[in-house]
């Protein structure tokens, strides 16, 4: 099991690095929720109602926003910022040992 985490946790940084920034972010929070997907312990937020409906409707507008040039340019600068963030976020959550130091 703990090798099946490993390489969901590597599919979801490397879609944070490369495809989208929030998708990646409900993942984890829906598989913690409704999977037993575990979490640490300060980032149990992610499963949460509010994480996940804005996780949710911020996948939906970015994907929305992609088929537009001018808003996929915008979110494409924005995620320039943010993918690291994310993709951090996600590494975090996905390591339940770690001390939330």
């Amino acid at each position: 099991m703990t090798l099946l985490f490993a390489a969901l946790t590597g599919i979801a940084l490397a879609a944070c690095a490369g495809l989208r920034v929030f998708l990646p972010l409900f993942a984890a929070g829906a598989a913690a929720r409704f999977f037993d997907w575990p979490l640490a312990s300060s980032m149990q937020w992610l499963s949460g109602d509010s994480a996940l409906v804005t996780f949710g409707v911020a996948s939906v507008v970015e994907v929305v926003a992609d088929k537009v040039p001018a808003l996929d340019h915008i979110l494409d600068a924005a995620q320039t910022f943010l993918a690291p963030a994310a993709g951090a976020m996600v590494a975090v959550s996905s390591l339940p040992e770690l001390s939330p130091a």
